[in-house]
Formats: structure tokens, C-alpha cells, sequence
């Protein structure tokens, strides 16, 4: 409990020292209140950072609509920027006004694998050696969402997108972009950006894989313990 009431001081402290945080205790007044806004956030689903979540997962047939019912690729470029600026602004508001969830931890990498494998499946009806990207995201985000169902079952934990997830995402979306707006583009630069891309993914999916393992160790002897436990209160029974 003294630990949790440290933990609470240090972020109200942080808050404070904003001149936001001091316009806050001005009006709020009560420790109560300040508790109240620094509330735990992470079972909630319908915050600003998820709707926006939301609407990138919602911006998906619309572009592939405008891509290929349309052939309008400027548009395109537009909606997928408009989707990538969702992407950075979700983050930002999530950690800085205290909305990270573990729907959020979920629905984010979504969102983001969603835009990234519907792009590519746009692409590849003009450039072909799109097909390994996609078919490479594809296999790596079946084999870690699997192994992450097993770990959140197992452990509890709710991770949130690593930097070389996002490292990942920016390549991907500048490869994307860059083959919207580029309609003539030289093959060699298109192959480049296509390797960069495979090369990146398949990093990623050894440092997630590798990611999960440890949490997996990591949990396994809580699990024990807590069988242990069950196990002494059934005899005591």
C-alpha cells in the first residue's frame, strides 16, 4: 500500500510541475480528486487513442476502393498518410494524458497490420515482388499473435508494440508511399525498398518471438506458485 500512495506522489509530482497539473490541483483541490484523474485507465475501451485505432481499421476499404475500383492513387497516398498520422497521434495521446489500455496494447498492431497487409495486396497488382512482404507479414504476425494469445494466457501481460515494431511500420509505410506516388518507380529501387522491408520484418520477428519466450519463462514459475498455493489450501481444507 506505502508503495502504491510513493508511486501516486511521483506521478502527481510530475503532473505538477506542467503548468496543466498546476491549473489541476488549482481546481481540483482534494489529494481525492487528483487520485480520481490519475485513475487507472487500462480496462477502458472507448478512449480518444482506440478510436482512433478504430478508424484506421475503418480507413482499410476505403482505399482499397480507391486504389483499385478508382485507380486514384493520389487519394490514396492522402487516406494512407491521413491513417499514419492516426497512428502517431494515438501513441502520443495514450502515454501523455494517461489512456493506455489493454485494448489499446491490442487494437493498435492491428490496426497497423491491417493497413500495412491491404496495402501491399493493392500493390501487388503493379508490382509483384510485393508478394513477399506480404506474404512474410502475413506467416510473422499469425505466429506471433499466437504466441502472444499463449503468453497474455499464461502470464497475464498485455505488451505494447516494441521500437522495432515501429522502426518496422515506418519503412513499411515509406515503401508504400513511395510506390503510390512514384507510379513510374525504377525496379531497382522498388526491389530495394522490398528487400529493406523483408529484411526488417524478419528482424522483427525474431525479436518479438525471442520476446515472448522470456515472458513465458518469466511467468512460469508464478504459475507454479500459484498452483502450489491452491494446492496447500485444498489440504489444509
Amino acid at each position: 500500500m506505502k508503495s502504491q500512495d510513493n508511486e501516486f506522489k511521483n506521478s502527481l509530482d510530475k503532473i505538477q510541475d506542467t503548468k496543466v497539473g498546476q491549473v489541476i490541483k488549482d481546481t481540483l483541490g482534494s489529494e481525492g480528486d487528483e487520485k480520481e484523474l490519475l485513475r487507472d485507465t487500462r480496462g477502458e475501451i472507448f478512449t480518444i487513442p482506440n478510436l482512433l485505432s478504430m478508424l484506421r481499421i475503418a480507413l482499410v476499404p476505403i482505399y482499397v476502393y480507391t486504389y483499385i475500383g478508382r485507380q486514384d492513387y493520389m487519394l490514396t497516398a492522402v487516406l494512407v498518410v491521413l491513417s499514419a498520422i492516426t497512428d502517431v497521434a494515438d501513441g502520443y495521446i495514450a502515454r501523455r494524458f494517461n489512456m493506455i489500455t489493454d485494448v489499446g496494447k491490442a487494437l493498435d498492431p492491428i490496426a497497423d497490420k491491417l493497413t500495412q497487409f491491404s496495402l501491399m495486396l493493392c500493390l501487388l497488382t503493379r508490382f509483384p515482388n510485393m508478394i513477399y512482404p506480404a506474404v512474410l507479414i502475413f506467416i510473422k504476425e499469425i505466429t506471433t499473435g499466437i504466441l502472444g494469445l499463449v503468453t497474455i494466457k499464461k502470464t497475464g501481460q498485455v505488451k505494447g508494440a516494441a521500437w522495432y515494431g515501429k522502426a518496422a511500420t515506418v519503412l513499411i509505410y515509406i515503401t508504400m508511399l513511395l510506390h503510390l506516388l512514384w507510379v513510374n518507380i525504377p525496379s531497382v529501387v522498388s526491389d530495394g525498398l522490398i528487400l529493406a522491408c523483408c529484411a526488417m520484418m524478419l528482424l522483427c520477428f525474431i525479436l518479438y518471438g525471442a520476446r515472448y519466450v522470456v515472458m513465458l519463462k518469466a511467468g512460469r514459475p508464478q504459475e507454479e506458485e500459484k498452483t502450489a498455493v491452491k494446492e496447500e489450501n485444498l489440504k489444509e481444507e
